[in-house]
């Protein structure tokens, strides 16, 4: 396993290992429920047991695969999230382009605390919405070679904001999602399922993260 302090929801996460001993993922899952309940740890654990280079169900925790991923620095993983859009960009500039250094450098922060802490919240108090550019620069490296038995994985946080203030990015992510290349899974993450557009829910596999039972033995 990847993280040490993560408390694993087993019937979630055994139905999640089950796609892989099947070598039949979806082209998308949305992981919702309430915040801080894990939804991003999990995602990030399913990543490293898809990637682990011991051929094991769950993730060694070891490997140069999963040593990457302890420091999210996996050429195979891409973490999307609403920005910023401090500077002017055009419609086929990268995202980033649109920060200040000190922006970026608090996204590689918050990268480094996020592969220590999966509880982390990664977050930028004046980011409303997932921009469009976050979405056409997935149509840039979706089609990559990867490497042999490797899977690439979109993790989108807050994916309710795809939505917000309207649904271009929402509509610009269906179209990918609908046919993805081989071995290319997507996963959103949200709190509020309802807020995602309904073309979207509907291409999806849902898992629901109930609260924790801290008192359950």
């Amino acid at each position: 396993m990847i993280y040490k302090d993560l408390l694993i929801n087993k019937h979630i996460f055994n139905n999640l290992l089950k796609y892989k001993k099947n070598n039949k993922l979806p082209n998308a899952f949305i992981f919702h429920g309430q915040e801080g309940i894990g939804k991003e740890g999990h995602a990030i654990e399913f990543f490293a047991a898809l990637n682990c280079q011991e051929n094991k169900m769950e993730a060694c925790g070891f490997c140069k695969s999963c040593s990457k991923i302890k420091k999210l620095q996996h050429e195979n993983l891409e973490i999307i999230f609403p920005l910023p859009k401090t500077k002017p960009i055009s419609k086929n500039d990268s995202p980033l382009k649109g920060l200040t250094e000190n922006q970026i450098k608090l996204i590689e922060e918050h990268f480094s605390k996020k592969g220590i802490n999966p509880y982390h919240t990664i977050n930028f108090d004046s980011a409303n919405t997932i921009l469009i550019n976050s979405v056409r620069n997935i149509k840039k490296t979706i089609n990559l070679s990867l490497s042999k038995n490797s899977i690439k994985v979109y993790i989108i946080l807050q994916s309710e904001k795809l939505c917000f203030p309207n649904t271009e990015s929402a509509n610009a992510l269906l179209k990918i999602i609908e046919e993805p290349p081989d071995n290319t899974l997507f996963i959103l993450i949200t709190t509020d399922i309802s807020m995602l557009i309904d073309t979207i829910v509907s291409r999806c596999s849902i898992i629901y993260f109930p609260k924790i039972n801290l008192n359950k033995k």
